[in-house]
């Protein structure tokens, strides 16, 4: 699954960065810059909501890896329809 979803991000990515006008010479550069913006913004805001709602992890962790799943796999669908508009 994990393979899957690098992928995943891989081609939503780059079909992402074509769609806003980065022809294929600075798609490296750009790639590089959008992972590390979008890794980073990503890890600060799971500390900051795994801070807020810290308690309720335990009593449900099967809910919570669940609701993780789709909002990454919703991310991803906005993202490769990004061309689209």
């Amino acid at each position: 699954a994990y393979v899957a979803g690098s992928t995943c991000m891989v081609l939503s990515t780059q079909s992402m960065l074509y769609a806003i006008g980065l022809g294929a010479g600075s798609i490296p550069m750009a790639a590089a810059l959008n992972w590390v913006i979008k890794d980073g913004l990503g890890q600060l805001g799971g500390v900051l909501f795994a801070s807020c709602i810290n308690n309720r992890f335990d009593a449900d962790p099967k809910r919570w890896r669940m609701m993780a799943a789709v909002a990454l796999d919703s991310a991803c669908i906005l993202e490769a329809m990004t061309p689209l508009a």
